[in-house]
């Protein structure tokens, strides 16, 4: 079996770059050896460019390859309601969440470190801003 990791990686290594680019947002939502449904959310705007014949031929190309099977690959642009009652990311979004849970963690161990708690304690006052992207 493989995954929709493995057709972006495809994409990518084929130098396929504004294809991939475009997939990237692309949500899952339907994923078998027989049909691969993806859909765009409502506000991607490049949905349609990605929902073109020759971006869809490529995307099914190598999902057919990849399956070894006639895998039917289909696209769809999700309206706002659909696209907040799906649970699927893209894994633009997945990549967005994890940095923001991480970036989270990060704080909240700032916050609650030792050294910080006695600065705080001695000198008073409050933290105003944490930086964690050095």
């Amino acid at each position: 079996m493989f995954s929709w990791a493995a057709v972006l990686d495809e994409l990518e290594k084929r130098r396929k770059l504004s294809v991939f680019g475009n997939y990237q947002h692309a949500r899952v939502l339907t994923f078998g050896p027989e049909l691969v449904e993806l859909g765009f959310s409502a506000d991607y705007t490049l949905g349609d460019m990605a929902k073109g014949a020759d971006q869809v031929d490529v995307v099914t190309g190598i999902v057919r390859e990849l399956s070894g099977k006639n895998t039917k690959v289909t696209v769809k642009m999700l309206s706002a309601t659909e696209s907040a009652a799906i649970p699927a990311r893209s894994t633009i979004e997945e990549t967005r969440a994890k940095a923001d849970d991480e970036r989270r963690r990060r704080e909240a161990e700032a916050r609650e470190h030792p050294m910080t708690r006695l600065v705080l304690e001695t000198f008073g006052g409050a933290i105003k801003e944490i930086k964690t992207d050095v």
